[in-house]
């Protein structure tokens, strides 16, 4: 009888965070978890668990709303994949997809990396850079700031303003403050241009 392919069994985490709520697969697939819903006359029901439907966003990258005690967050699906299946002990900030298919998030298909070891593997493809490395330098306003955040941040918390969780939230989350969050989604610190074709519905222009 012939093997099964390892990479062909699909095999399910705990999201990161969201370990009572979620499950991220090894396929890059999102569920929710069976769980019991309260009521304020005691009573409770079980509300039982599903595959969460994932957005493209227009630069390509798969994300997911997680929502936990009536807060939504919003999370790039091949970061929750990496976080989950692939060890990063020296904590890179980066997840390369190897075959550079932005929608294929199967764990065997994501590394993490430094942003110049990003930069290296799309040259070393023939694909240049791919306007990454002249995005992660185009800080319209004020550089300096800029530089505090990655690419993939920096799509995380446009998503997340696009999905509606606030700023202070956001902030919160990513350890900067709210003004910079401004900035960031309003393009003033980072110019998306080469990757996002028009400006998210709920953006400001």
């Amino acid at each position: 009888m012939k093997e099964a392919d390892v990479s062909d069994v699909e095999i399910w985490r705990p999201v990161d965070r969201f370990e009572d709520c979620y499950m991220v697969s090894s396929h890059g697939r999102v569920r929710s978890l069976d769980r019991r819903i309260p009521f304020k006359n005691g009573f409770t029901r079980i509300r039982k668990g599903v595959a969460i439907r994932l957005q493209t966003l227009r630069n390509g990258y798969e994300m997911v709303a997680l929502w936990r005690d009536g807060v939504r967050e919003v999370a790039l699906v091949h970061r929750l994949v990496a976080a989950a299946f692939i060890p990063n002990p020296a904590c890179l900030p980066e997840v390369n997809h190897r075959d550079f298919d932005r929608k294929n998030n199967r764990s065997d298909n994501l590394e993490w990396m430094t942003h110049a070891g990003n930069c290296r593997y799309s040259e070393s493809a023939g694909r240049a850079d791919g306007g990454r490395r002249s995005l992660l330098h185009r800080a319209a306003f004020n550089p300096k700031m800029a530089r505090r955040l990655n690419l993939a941040q920096v799509l995380d918390i446009r998503a997340a303003y696009v999905a509606g969780e606030t700023q202070v939230s956001i902030a919160a989350r990513f350890g900067i403050n709210q003004g910079y969050v401004s900035k960031v989604v309003r393009g003033e610190c980072w110019d998306l241009s080469p990757c996002i074709k028009q400006t998210p519905k709920g953006v400001p222009a």
